[in-house]
């Protein structure tokens, strides 16, 4: 995704958050979507194997539209975006 395409992506967020509430997650539906899509790109660019799970991805909406939870240092923690390698999470944002 190059620059000018994230700004639309941010645009249509943004008239999403205008009708609905500060409080709806639909705005960040199109946001992680957007980026989970494009990191999987890249990262599968360099390498095979990669899956990014995020709350909503369009593309290819099935079994990858969901939060996960990550093993965190003092708690597990359910995450908008994870990165997987070979089954096995490794990045979570």
């Amino acid at each position: 995704m190059n620059n000018k395409d994230f700004l639309l992506v941010i645009k249509s967020a943004f008239e999403k958050y205008r009708v609905t509430s500060s409080r709806s997650n639909e705005k960040l539906r199109i946001l992680h979507s957007a980026i989970a899509i494009d990191i999987e790109q890249r990262l599968n660019s360099f390498s095979d194997g990669y899956e990014v799970f995020s709350l909503a991805k369009t593309k290819d909406e099935g079994s990858k539209n969901e939060e996960k939870e990550i093993t965190g240092r003092y708690m597990n923690k359910k995450v908008d975006i994870v990165v997987a390698k070979n089954d096995e999470y490794v990045a979570g944002f």
